[in-house]
Protein backbone atom coordinates (compact mmCIF):
# COMPACT_ATOMS: atom_id res chain seq x y z
CA UNK A 1 0.00 0.00 0.00
CA UNK A 2 1.10 3.55 -0.71
CA UNK A 3 1.24 5.23 2.69
CA UNK A 4 0.14 8.65 1.53
CA UNK A 5 -3.06 9.99 3.13
CA UNK A 6 -4.91 9.54 -0.17
CA UNK A 7 -3.52 6.05 -0.67
CA UNK A 8 -4.59 4.88 2.78
CA UNK A 9 -8.08 6.36 2.39
CA UNK A 10 -8.56 4.94 -1.11
CA UNK A 11 -7.59 1.40 -0.14
CA UNK A 12 -9.73 1.47 3.01
CA UNK A 13 -12.78 2.61 1.06
CA UNK A 14 -12.25 0.03 -1.67
CA UNK A 15 -12.29 -2.80 0.87
CA UNK A 16 -15.19 -1.26 2.81
CA UNK A 17 -17.37 -1.15 -0.31
CA UNK A 18 -17.14 -4.93 -0.67
CA UNK A 19 -17.08 -5.50 3.12
CA UNK A 20 -13.75 -7.31 3.06
CA UNK A 21 -11.09 -7.06 5.73
CA UNK A 22 -8.15 -9.16 6.93
CA UNK A 23 -5.19 -8.75 9.24
CA UNK A 24 -2.88 -7.71 6.39
CA UNK A 25 -5.20 -4.84 5.50
CA UNK A 26 -5.62 -3.84 9.13
CA UNK A 27 -1.88 -3.81 9.67
CA UNK A 28 -1.39 -1.59 6.64
CA UNK A 29 -4.14 0.79 7.75
CA UNK A 30 -2.73 1.02 11.26
CA UNK A 31 0.72 1.85 9.91
CA UNK A 32 -0.61 4.36 7.39
CA UNK A 33 -2.69 6.18 10.00
CA UNK A 34 0.12 6.14 12.56
CA UNK A 35 2.66 7.40 10.05
CA UNK A 36 0.61 10.06 8.27
CA UNK A 37 -2.30 10.85 10.61
CA UNK A 38 -1.20 14.43 11.17
CA UNK A 39 -1.15 15.03 7.40
CA UNK A 40 -4.70 13.84 6.76
CA UNK A 41 -7.13 16.36 5.32
CA UNK A 42 -10.84 16.46 6.11
CA UNK A 43 -11.70 14.17 3.19
CA UNK A 44 -9.19 11.52 4.28
CA UNK A 45 -10.42 11.56 7.89
CA UNK A 46 -14.07 11.25 6.84
CA UNK A 47 -13.38 8.51 4.30
CA UNK A 48 -11.35 6.45 6.76
CA UNK A 49 -13.87 6.81 9.56
CA UNK A 50 -16.61 5.80 7.15
CA UNK A 51 -14.60 2.74 6.04
CA UNK A 52 -13.93 1.66 9.63
CA UNK A 53 -17.63 2.07 10.43
CA UNK A 54 -18.74 0.01 7.44
CA UNK A 55 -16.30 -2.73 8.40
CA UNK A 56 -17.38 -2.42 12.07
CA UNK A 57 -13.81 -2.12 13.33
CA UNK A 58 -14.62 -0.77 16.80
CA UNK A 59 -11.69 -2.62 18.31
CA UNK A 60 -9.15 -0.59 16.30
CA UNK A 61 -9.26 2.07 18.98
CA UNK A 62 -5.77 3.53 18.60
CA UNK A 63 -6.26 4.25 14.90
CA UNK A 64 -9.79 5.53 15.46
CA UNK A 65 -8.75 7.86 18.26
CA UNK A 66 -6.01 9.30 16.07
CA UNK A 67 -8.52 9.98 13.29
CA UNK A 68 -11.10 11.46 15.64
CA UNK A 69 -8.61 13.84 17.24
CA UNK A 70 -7.90 15.33 13.80
CA UNK A 71 -11.50 16.49 13.36
CA UNK A 72 -11.28 19.82 15.25
CA UNK A 73 -8.36 20.85 13.02
CA UNK A 74 -10.37 20.29 9.85
CA UNK A 75 -14.06 20.57 10.77
CA UNK A 76 -14.60 23.69 8.66
CA UNK A 77 -13.19 21.89 5.62
CA UNK A 78 -15.66 18.99 5.68
CA UNK A 79 -18.23 18.98 2.90
CA UNK A 80 -21.82 17.92 3.72
CA UNK A 81 -21.31 14.31 2.61
CA UNK A 82 -18.13 14.07 4.68
CA UNK A 83 -19.83 15.65 7.69
CA UNK A 84 -22.67 13.14 7.57
CA UNK A 85 -20.24 10.22 7.14
CA UNK A 86 -17.93 11.35 9.95
CA UNK A 87 -20.81 11.90 12.36
CA UNK A 88 -22.39 8.56 11.57
CA UNK A 89 -19.04 6.81 12.04
CA UNK A 90 -18.28 8.47 15.39
CA UNK A 91 -21.66 7.38 16.73
CA UNK A 92 -21.57 3.87 15.27
CA UNK A 93 -18.01 3.24 16.49
CA UNK A 94 -18.80 4.52 20.02
CA UNK A 95 -16.33 7.40 19.74
CA UNK A 96 -18.72 10.29 20.35
CA UNK A 97 -18.52 10.31 24.15
CA UNK A 98 -14.71 10.30 24.30
CA UNK A 99 -14.40 12.85 21.50
CA UNK A 100 -16.96 15.42 22.56
CA UNK A 101 -14.83 18.29 21.24
CA UNK A 102 -14.89 16.71 17.78
CA UNK A 103 -18.66 16.29 17.98
CA UNK A 104 -19.15 19.93 18.95
CA UNK A 105 -16.93 21.06 16.07
CA UNK A 106 -18.91 18.92 13.64
CA UNK A 107 -22.22 20.25 15.00
CA UNK A 108 -21.03 23.79 14.38
CA UNK A 109 -19.89 22.90 10.87
CA UNK A 110 -23.25 21.26 10.12
CA UNK A 111 -25.11 24.42 11.09
CA UNK A 112 -22.73 26.62 9.10
CA UNK A 113 -23.28 24.54 5.95
CA UNK A 114 -26.91 23.62 6.54
CA UNK A 115 -28.14 24.98 3.23
CA UNK A 116 -25.69 22.78 1.29
CA UNK A 117 -27.05 19.44 2.51
CA UNK A 118 -29.05 17.09 0.31
CA UNK A 119 -31.92 15.20 1.91
CA UNK A 120 -30.09 11.94 2.62
CA UNK A 121 -27.06 13.73 4.04
CA UNK A 122 -29.34 15.84 6.24
CA UNK A 123 -31.30 12.77 7.38
CA UNK A 124 -28.18 10.78 8.30
CA UNK A 125 -26.72 13.78 10.15
CA UNK A 126 -29.80 14.45 12.28
CA UNK A 127 -30.27 10.72 12.85
CA UNK A 128 -26.70 10.44 14.17
CA UNK A 129 -27.10 13.33 16.61
CA UNK A 130 -30.41 11.97 17.89
CA UNK A 131 -28.79 8.67 18.91
CA UNK A 132 -26.53 10.34 21.47
CA UNK A 133 -27.24 10.58 25.17
CA UNK A 134 -25.92 14.13 25.15
CA UNK A 135 -28.65 16.44 23.94
CA UNK A 136 -28.17 18.32 20.70
CA UNK A 137 -31.75 19.58 20.85
CA UNK A 138 -30.85 23.18 20.16
CA UNK A 139 -29.03 22.14 17.02
CA UNK A 140 -32.08 20.21 15.80
CA UNK A 141 -34.20 23.28 16.44
CA UNK A 142 -31.70 25.45 14.56
CA UNK A 143 -31.79 23.04 11.64
CA UNK A 144 -35.59 23.26 11.32
CA UNK A 145 -35.51 25.90 8.54
CA UNK A 146 -33.22 23.67 6.47
CA UNK A 147 -35.47 20.66 7.03
CA UNK A 148 -38.46 22.66 5.82
CA UNK A 149 -36.49 24.04 2.88
CA UNK A 150 -35.37 20.57 1.86
CA UNK A 151 -38.92 19.27 2.07
CA UNK A 152 -40.30 22.08 -0.06
CA UNK A 153 -37.50 22.85 -2.51
CA UNK A 154 -38.55 21.79 -5.98
CA UNK A 155 -35.02 21.10 -7.24
CA UNK A 156 -33.91 18.90 -4.31
CA UNK A 157 -36.99 17.76 -2.38
CA UNK A 158 -36.85 15.24 0.40
CA UNK A 159 -38.49 12.93 -2.09
CA UNK A 160 -37.34 9.62 -0.70
CA UNK A 161 -39.58 8.72 2.19
CA UNK A 162 -36.84 6.91 4.09
CA UNK A 163 -35.02 10.22 4.59
CA UNK A 164 -38.23 11.86 5.77
CA UNK A 165 -38.79 8.96 8.19
CA UNK A 166 -35.24 9.25 9.55
CA UNK A 167 -35.65 12.99 10.19
CA UNK A 168 -39.08 12.43 11.72
CA UNK A 169 -37.65 9.86 14.14
CA UNK A 170 -34.63 12.02 14.90
CA UNK A 171 -36.85 14.81 16.21
CA UNK A 172 -38.94 12.26 18.11
CA UNK A 173 -35.94 10.51 19.66
CA UNK A 174 -34.41 13.80 20.75
CA UNK A 175 -37.76 14.97 22.17
CA UNK A 176 -37.76 18.04 19.97
CA UNK A 177 -41.19 19.40 19.10
CA UNK A 178 -41.14 21.84 16.19
CA UNK A 179 -44.72 22.08 14.95
CA UNK A 180 -43.93 23.17 11.38
CA UNK A 181 -41.31 20.46 10.91
CA UNK A 182 -43.48 17.74 12.41
CA UNK A 183 -46.51 18.69 10.32
CA UNK A 184 -44.49 18.82 7.09
CA UNK A 185 -42.81 15.48 7.83
CA UNK A 186 -46.07 13.85 8.87
CA UNK A 187 -47.73 14.89 5.62
CA UNK A 188 -44.76 13.62 3.62
CA UNK A 189 -44.82 10.27 5.44
CA UNK A 190 -48.58 9.90 5.07
CA UNK A 191 -48.27 10.38 1.32
CA UNK A 192 -45.31 8.01 1.30
CA UNK A 193 -47.29 5.22 2.93
CA UNK A 194 -50.06 5.68 0.40
CA UNK A 195 -47.64 5.55 -2.54
CA UNK A 196 -45.19 2.94 -1.26
CA UNK A 197 -45.19 -0.78 -1.84
CA UNK A 198 -45.87 -3.26 0.94
CA UNK A 199 -42.22 -3.54 2.02
CA UNK A 200 -41.82 0.22 2.36
CA UNK A 201 -45.10 0.47 4.25
CA UNK A 202 -43.80 -2.02 6.80
CA UNK A 203 -40.53 -0.04 7.07
CA UNK A 204 -42.32 3.26 7.60
CA UNK A 205 -44.69 1.70 10.11
CA UNK A 206 -41.70 0.47 12.10
CA UNK A 207 -40.14 3.92 11.98
CA UNK A 208 -43.31 5.52 13.31
CA UNK A 209 -43.69 2.87 16.02
CA UNK A 210 -40.17 3.71 17.17
CA UNK A 211 -41.01 7.41 17.26
CA UNK A 212 -44.23 6.88 19.19
CA UNK A 213 -42.47 5.25 22.15
CA UNK A 214 -42.37 8.73 23.68
CA UNK A 215 -45.71 9.80 25.20
CA UNK A 216 -44.57 13.40 25.07
CA UNK A 217 -43.85 13.15 21.36
CA UNK A 218 -47.05 11.23 20.63
CA UNK A 219 -49.08 14.11 22.04
CA UNK A 220 -47.05 16.66 20.07
CA UNK A 221 -47.42 14.60 16.90
CA UNK A 222 -51.20 14.38 17.29
CA UNK A 223 -51.48 18.14 17.73
CA UNK A 224 -49.30 18.85 14.70
CA UNK A 225 -51.11 16.53 12.27
CA UNK A 226 -53.88 17.82 10.03
CA UNK A 227 -57.15 16.30 11.24
CA UNK A 228 -57.78 14.35 8.04
CA UNK A 229 -54.28 12.93 7.93
CA UNK A 230 -54.20 12.08 11.63
CA UNK A 231 -57.54 10.36 11.48
CA UNK A 232 -56.63 8.35 8.40
CA UNK A 233 -53.35 7.27 9.93
CA UNK A 234 -54.95 6.15 13.18
CA UNK A 235 -57.53 4.11 11.30
CA UNK A 236 -54.84 2.02 9.59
Amino acid sequence: MEFTPQGVATVANAYAKVLLCDETLLGALREGISRNGAEFKAQHVANLLNAFARLELKEERAALDKLATQIPNHSRDFQPLELSQALHALVKLNLAIDHRKSMICLAEAVQDKADEFHSRQLALTLHSFSLLNTSYGRMLQNMAPQVLSTLNMASTPMADHQSAAMVFCAYARAGQVHSEVLQALAEKLYLGVAEAGEQMQVHLAAKRANAEKSTFFRLAFSSSMPAAVSGSTRSR
